[in-house]
């Protein structure tokens, strides 16, 4: 048995579960490739076809992250929404409190990931309860 680190519910298998949604992989232009960056001063980044999936989350936890994933994701693809500016990035007519929760759902899931390329991603416990 396996327990879900977000439900803490014990479960026959745990879900392939991806840090960065796999739908920005699919439409990048290069055809799905992430981009993989050293912690060596030395290395260039170099184009990967790793996602980042990790076995993670039960069948009802990544469901439910995943649909919660709809939205926020649609407001980044909408450039009507998006406008990019001298000093950032700024989003026009969003639910701010469901776009946090999606940053902060990709923070905590790079945390308990067991994939290497997110190893050194710490997600504070006083923000998990």
């Amino acid at each position: 048995m396996k327990i879900c680190p977000l439900c803490k519910k014990e479960v026959n298998e745990l879900q392939n579960s991806h840090v960065i949604p796999n739908s920005f992989f699919k439409k990048t232009k290069d055809g799905g490739k992430s981009i993989k960056i050293s912690n060596n001063l030395g290395d260039h980044p170099k184009n990967s076809i790793e996602s980042g999936a990790s076995k993670m989350l039960c069948r009802d936890c990544e469901k439910l992250l995943n649909e919660n994933e709809n939205l926020p994701i649609k407001i980044l693809r909408n450039n009507n929404r998006v406008v990019k500016t001298k000093q950032g990035i700024n989003f026009n007519d969003i639910d701010i409190n469901c776009f946090i929760k999606f940053i902060a759902s990709i923070l905590w899931r790079a945390s308990e990931s067991t994939n290497n390329m997110y190893a050194d991603v710490i997600f504070p416990t006083e923000l998990s309860s």
